[in-house]
């Protein structure tokens, strides 16, 4: 991994995403990702969610307060999860929205 973080750098990129939606990352793996990140110069981010299937709206906003608590700059959601059918998604969308503005309020 090191080497590709290396070169990742080296060609310009200044974000790395790391997903665990297609493979899943063991207890601690993603904060050692996101160390790593952090060490060769650039910014991670954590994308939540699920390709497959739907997430449950609790587990989504865990995820999304679990990445931002270890250090990613912002969460990504997967696109899968915010339209469903072609629909957007307005209770997880409505959640994320709550959770942002308690989490400005909070700031100030």
């Amino acid at each position: 991994m090191p080497q590709h973080l290396v070169e990742a750098h080296k060609v310009g990129f200044d974000i790395v995403e790391v997903s665990d939606n297609m493979v899943q990352l063991g207890q601690g793996w993603r904060q050692q990702l996101f160390d790593m990140i952090r060490q060769h110069g650039m910014t991670p981010v954590g994308e939540i969610g699920d390709k497959r299937k739907s997430t449950s709206i609790t587990a989504i906003i865990d995820e999304v307060n679990e990445v931002l608590e270890i250090g990613a700059d912002f969460a990504l959601i997967e696109a899968a999860e915010l339209m469903h059918g072609g629909t957007p998604n307005e209770r997880l969308i409505e959640s994320l929205c709550c959770l942002l503005y308690t989490s400005d309020a909070a700031d100030e």
